[in-house]
C-alpha cells in the first residue's frame, strides 16, 4: 500500500491565499538544523507519512495527548499538527466538538491541545474545584468526532476567493451558515455583473448554451433578496423555503456564478 506524505502534500497543495500557508516555513524547515558555523542545514529526516485518512486521525489524537505541551510541542509535533489538520481539511472533514478547528488552526498548536480542551472541560463541568486531569483530557481527545462536512460544495478557487475578499467578515464560503451563502451569491452576482457603477451586459448564448441569460439571473436576484435583508417580510418568505429548496438555491447560484465567470472571460478574450 502506497503511503500518504502529508508533508509533501502540503506543501504541493498549500497556495499564499490559504489560511494554512501562514505555516509553510514551518512545514517546508522541519528538517532544517541551525549550525553556527555552517547554518541551516538538513540534518533530520523526519517522516510524516500514514497509510490512510484513518491512520492520520490517530496520529492527531496522539499528539494532542496531554504531556506535549510541557515540551513546549517540538517543531516536528507542530508540523504533524498543521499537516493532518490540512489533509483533513482537502478532504472536508470537521470535528465535531471543535468546529471551526479543521479550517481555520491556532498559531500555536498548545492553544488547542492544552488551552480549548481545558476550557470545553471546565465548561461541562468536568474538572476537580478547577483542576482538568489528565485522564478527562484524553477522554475528550480519544472522544472527538471526525465528520465529512454535509455543507460542503465544490467551487472554483476565483470564486471561492471572490466570496472571501466580499465578506465583511472574510468568511469562506464553506464556512458560511445557509442563509449567509444566498445573500453572498446575490452580493458576488452584482459584484461581478457591475462596472463603474453600471451592469455588464453579457452574451452568454455561446458559453452557456441558453441555460442562463438575463431574464433567468434577474429572476434569481429577486428570488433571493430576502436573505439579504431583515424585514419581516423577507424574514417570512426566507422560512418558507425548505432546506431542499435553499440547497437547490445554493448549488444553481454557483452554476449562475460560474456562467457568468466563463462568459465574461469569453467577452474579454472577443475583445482582444
Amino acid at each position: 500500500m502506497k503511503l500518504i506524505d502529508l508533508r509533501e502534500f502540503y506543501l504541493s497543495n498549500v497556495s499564499e491565499e490559504e489560511y494554512y500557508y501562514q505555516f509553510y516555513e514551518l512545514v517546508r524547515d522541519v528538517n532544517m538544523v541551525h549550525d553556527i558555523f555552517s547554518g541551516y542545514e538538513e540534518r533530520n529526516d523526519y517522516k510524516f507519512e500514514v497509510f490512510n485518512l484513518q491512520a492520520a486521525i490517530d496520529e492527531f489524537r496522539l499528539i494532542c495527548q496531554p504531556g506535549y505541551e510541557n515540551i513546549n510541542m517540538h517543531k516536528k509535533e507542530d508540523c504533524w499538527f498543521y499537516v493532518i489538520l490540512f489533509y483533513l481539511s482537502k478532504n472536508y472533514y470537521q470535528i465535531k466538538e471543535f468546529p471551526n478547528l479543521i479550517n481555520n488552526p491556532p498559531l500555536s498548536p498548545y492553544q488547542f491541545i492544552y488551552n480549548d480542551i481545558r476550557n470545553k472541560l471546565l465548561f461541562e463541568g468536568k474538572d476537580d474545584n478547577g483542576k482538568v486531569t489528565y485522564n478527562e483530557r484524553r477522554k475528550l481527545i480519544e472522544s472527538l468526532s471526525f465528520v465529512k462536512s454535509e455543507q460542503h460544495i465544490e467551487i472554483e478557487h476565483d470564486i471561492e476567493k471572490k466570496f472571501q475578499e466580499i465578506s465583511n467578515r472574510e468568511a469562506s464560503f464553506q464556512e458560511m451558515s445557509t442563509n449567509e451563502r444566498l445573500a453572498e451569491i446575490i452580493n458576488l452576482i452584482e459584484n461581478m455583473l457591475k462596472s463603474k457603477g453600471s451592469y455588464i451586459k453579457l452574451d452568454y448564448s455561446k458559453e452557456c448554451l441558453g441555460y442562463i441569460n438575463d431574464d433567468i439571473i434577474v429572476e434569481y436576484k429577486r428570488n433571493m433578496q430576502c436573505f439579504r435583508h431583515s424585514s419581516s417580510e423577507a424574514i417570512s418568505q426566507r422560512d418558507s423555503y425548505s432546506d431542499a429548496q435553499k440547497k437547490f438555491f445554493i448549488n444553481f447560484g454557483i452554476v449562475i456564478l460560474e456562467g457568468i465567470k466563463i462568459s465574461l472571460e469569453s467577452s474579454k478574450d472577443n475583445a482582444l
